[in-house]
């Protein structure tokens, strides 16, 4: 799924092979196994926040995380992914009042 020029949101998980695409941000409420990229046509500030992430690959721009790349600290939790002010793809988690959360994991790997 394609969501030209704003943000897309999915309401259900996004299962394995499944595939969402937005220029804007993207908001997942609920597990997201497939791929999602978001800022699809360069918008760096472009983020993905996800209930669950399980993704087999994820990312901003042209960063990105594969399923081998998130730490597994963050794998299955709430979290969010955006790019660094260094233009790293970034993913933090979002668990608001829980103790010891891990902090942000960058990634260098990039599409181009």
């Amino acid at each position: 799924m394609y969501a030209e020029g704003r943000d897309l949101i999915a309401m259900a998980s996004v299962h394995p092979g499944a595939q969402l695409i937005a220029d804007g941000n993207i908001h997942v409420y609920a597990p997201l196994k497939g791929r999602a990229v978001a800022g699809a046509r360069g918008a760096r500030d472009a983020q993905v926040f996800c209930l669950a992430l399980e993704a087999e690959l994820v990312g901003v721009d042209t960063g990105y995380f594969t399923s081998e790349d998130i730490p597994p600290a963050l794998w299955s939790g709430a979290a969010r992914i955006y790019l660094g002010a260094d233009g790293v793809c970034a993913i933090a988690p979002l668990l608001a009042g829980k103790p010891a959360l891990p902090a942000a994991v960058t990634r260098t790997r990039r599409l181009f």
